[in-house]
């Protein structure tokens, strides 16, 4: 679940990480930011430092309200599927 702002002050946001050759890319589909690293943990922790400057950018252009627009939803779910191709 993801909480708005002002609950807390707090989002709870998901990271989808994947091994790109020796990099690990990491992703929030919420926000649409990325990054990498060379381990597990440093996408992890660069992915974190990626999204605090994209929510600190767009708080000092008073953007914060549109780019945090849509996430406030309680429900929401996160899942796999298999295509064929």
């Amino acid at each position: 679940m993801v909480k708005t702002a002002n609950e807390k002050g707090f989002l709870d946001l998901t990271a989808v990480i994947w091994r790109e050759g020796r990099d690990f890319v990491s992703l929030c589909p919420e926000l649409g930011v990325s990054s990498c690293g060379d381990s597990l943990e440093e996408a992890t922790a660069m992915l974190r430092e990626a999204v605090d400057l994209y929510l600190e950018n767009a708080r000092e252009l008073d953007m914060l309200d549109a780019a945090l627009e849509g996430l406030s939803s309680e429900q929401r779910w996160t899942t796999s599927f298999r295509v064929a191709v």
